[in-house]
């Protein structure tokens, strides 16, 4: 009965220089598996590594740039309004001309003359004028012109003409 129970070894011959080669060959494949791995995995944090370098740089040079430009805009209104000056100058400039007119020592008053601007009494017509102050005589327009001092105007009076 108790040989039913026993447990013999296998009839085949065990190559030993076999069995040693097998097991030198697997563990060099694991043992270069293993590097090649570790390798991997190394160019994998060193990868990510530089990928958050570049974010957190373009995040760093982003901020700054946006300072830069918030203190440059906050110099650039202290200046302005600190640097403007307004002058206004105003001038005025006067002139008085007195002209003369010059009769000469024969000139005599006609009595039977011709009257070319008013003789319609005074009023604001075209026709008529109220305190006449001055006269003036373009021969090239062939017109008088009349200061009409009551009406605020000056009236121009035309060769032949029965109104201002």
């Amino acid at each position: 009965m108790r040989k039913k129970n026993r447990i013999f070894p296998e009839s085949h011959s065990i190559d030993l220089d076999t069995a040693q080669t097998s097991v030198t060959t697997q563990s060099r494949y694991s043992c270069e598996d293993f590097r090649r791995k570790k390798i991997i995995w190394i160019i994998i944090i060193i990868a990510i590594i530089i990928i958050l370098a570049i974010i957190v740089t373009t995040i760093i040079l982003t901020r700054k740039k946006n300072l830069e430009e918030t203190s440059m805009l906050e110099t650039t209104s202290i200046t302005t309004e600190m640097s403007i000056t307004t002058e206004i100058t105003t001038e005025s400039l006067e002139t008085t001309t007195s002209d003369q007119v010059v009769f000469p020592i024969n000139a005599r008053w006609k009595q039977n003359g011709v009257t070319i601007a008013g003789g319609h009494k005074n009023g604001n017509g075209l026709n008529q004028l109220n305190e006449p102050y001055g006269i003036y005589v373009d021969d090239d327009e062939r017109a008088v012109y009349i200061a009409d001092t009551m009406n605020n105007r000056v009236v121009q009076w035309k060769f032949r003409a029965t109104s201002g």
